[in-house]
């Protein structure tokens, strides 16, 4: 029978390129995801393990699309190879869903074979963990995870999986490209990529172009190299947003929109900058409860969290703060998840929940707010 992985759970391919060798080389691998970047450097990690034993590993696969039949996928992957080279038979049924539908019962019987012949690769956009036939090919180590955030994090459990793409984007952009990003870049630049990470290494080459090898991209280049005009436009309506001046905001905010800008990509913008507001806010409030005046603290957390940038950034992100008033900052995560859902709901196509998050950070809101919050407190 096949070897045991030790390990049980998923294999995240951002955790399995450092050590591919846990792969299984016969049976089957189960590709989850659907970023077609990530699914081919998921193969490329696949076709690895044979690469001195095939000449032209793609060619090798023999590819199937999602109406393929059991009995051929089995007649090839099945059959001892007669020419080149000496690895297994390799067969790849794409878009799989349907196909691991239709054959489960008899997939779990293939995976408990004593051996394979060769390897069989699915292609699929979900492989739910609590199948039987998920458990056993896990369990084997069979199971390459692509999937990525597709949102910035607002539960604690989604925190790891973001935390495991900011890494790899930062380790890529070294590997690949030879410039070092900060994870609140990798964040920048992911935001900007929507969330897509073959858009995001898109972006990294169009980087590449402007940069020097050992250069440290900022947040400017950032959004003048990947996001044009239009992202510095972002910024700058969620700067003014920020100094209190709502109005002033809006009318950028129907500008970008004229320009047929997407609401949804405005708010990656937008949500990016004010996520900075709400961590400086919360090491901000760390420092005072141990001890440290607010003003200092305030200035402390801002230097943590904008890095290098502080010298050109720092002191106009304290007065946004000063303007926002910590019953506000403490508002703005929740204001941010309201947006979202808006926007994936009843108001995907239109701007309202962006211009109801301008009002919110509108000076004459922060008087209403405070008023508000007093007579709670009575």
């Amino acid at each position: 029978m096949a070897k045991k992985s030790k390990q049980g759970s998923t294999n995240h391919l951002f955790q399995l390129l450092a050590n591919p060798s846990t792969l299984p080389r016969t049976g089957l691998c189960v590709i989850v995801g659907t970023d077609y970047f990530l699914q081919r450097l998921a193969l490329k990690t696949v076709q690895a393990q044979f690469a001195n034993e095939q000449d032209d590993q793609q060619d090798d696969i023999r590819w199937f699309d999602e109406n393929a039949l059991w009995v051929d996928v089995m007649d090839e992957v099945s059959t001892v190879t007669l020419f080149g080279g000496d690895g297994p038979r390799i067969a790849g049924v794409n878009d799989a869903d349907k196909f691991i539908k239709e054959y489960r019962p008899k997939l779990e019987k293939y995976i408990e074979r004593e051996s394979h012949a060769g390897l069989l690769i699915l292609e699929a956009k979900s492989f739910p963990g609590n199948t039987n036939l998920a458990k056993k090919v896990n369990a084997l180590g069979g199971v390459i995870d692509c999937r990525t955030p597709t949102e910035p994090p607002v539960r604690q459990n989604e925190r790891p999986l973001y935390d495991l793409t900011i890494n790899w984007i930062v380790n890529w952009a070294q590997q690949q490209y030879q410039f070092t990003l900060s994870n609140d870049i990798a964040a920048l630049l992911l935001d900007l990529s929507q969330f897509s990470i073959g858009l995001l290494n898109m972006n990294c080459v169009k980087l590449a172009l402007y940069l020097e090898p050992g250069d440290n991209p900022t947040a400017e280049q950032i959004q003048e190299y990947v996001g044009g005009w239009k992202s510095q436009s972002t910024f700058h309506m969620t700067d003014v947003a920020a100094e209190g001046k709502a109005a002033s905001a809006l009318l950028e905010l129907q500008h970008l929109r004229a320009d047929g800008e997407a609401v949804q990509k405005i708010f990656g913008g937008v949500s990016w900058s004010l996520r900075r507001y709400v961590t400086i806010t919360r090491i901000a409030e760390q420092l005072e409860r141990n001890g440290t005046p607010i003003l200092q603290a305030l200035q402390q957390a801002t230097r943590e969290v904008l890095g290098n940038s502080f010298h050109f950034q720092g002191q106009k992100t304290i007065d946004h703060l000063c303007q926002l008033r910590r019953q506000r900052s403490g508002q703005l995560l929740k204001w941010l998840l309201e947006a979202d859902l808006d926007m994936k709901n009843q108001f995907s196509n239109s701007g309202l929940p962006l211009e109801k998050l301008m009002l919110y950070l509108d000076e004459s809101y922060r008087t209403g707010f405070q008023a508000r919050s007093t007579t709670a407190a009575n």
